[in-house]
């Protein structure tokens, strides 16, 4: 995959740059070295057609977590706000994309719909930079154009980008870094 489009909120490009230049550069080595092409999905015939792709949006998340994982990015184990009991709690796990830490930075992928992933993705940095887990939050986003390519659609780049400029400079106040990929 290739990086698109970059978008940086409160100084988070400075922030990865000057200090974590290492983490910056593990980023940009698992979006390169993802493969898109392995998480295109098979179409049933009936809509089949000249020049139809669709991407599996569990495919390409799961190419991107293994990456992550394999480079000893963990698993956060914080329980969000909203499951207050422990069955919710595994079920509202089981539901969200993942995220990952390391070095007090986490990457969440986002492929695919979610629900309410839109404000989700914010929540959830701004919940571990709260909890002193992270001083950084990344995005990985597709760009609109892969977006419609993938079977169950969900959020894009430009759309997120949109929503975070339109929430003003101050909100969220979690330094950010959104990044657009496409094949």
């Amino acid at each position: 995959m290739k990086i698109i489009e970059i978008h940086f909120h409160l100084n988070g490009l400075e922030y990865i740059h000057y200090q974590k230049i290492n983490l910056w550069n593990e980023v940009q080595t698992v979006i390169a070295t993802a493969d898109a092409r392995t998480c295109l999905k098979k179409l049933p015939k009936a809509t089949q057609g000249l020049g139809d792709v669709q991407y599996s949006a569990r495919k390409l998340n799961a190419a991107m977590n293994v990456k992550f994982a394999s480079r000893e990015w963990s698993e956060p184990r914080i329980a969000h706000c909203g499951a207050e009991d422990s069955k919710a709690m595994k079920q509202d796990a089981c539901d969200r994309p993942k995220a990952y830490i390391k070095d007090r930075s986490a990457v969440d992928v986002q492929f695919g719909a979610q629900v309410l992933v839109g404000c989700e993705l914010f929540a959830k940095h701004l919940s571990f930079f709260v909890a002193d887990v992270i001083d950084l939050g990344i995005a990985i986003l597709p760009i609109k154009a892969l977006q419609d390519l993938i079977s169950s659609g969900g959020v894009y780049y430009e759309g997120e980008v949109r929503s975070l400029i339109r929430e003003g400079r101050g909100l969220p106040a979690v330094p950010l870094i959104l990044i657009g990929v496409a094949p």
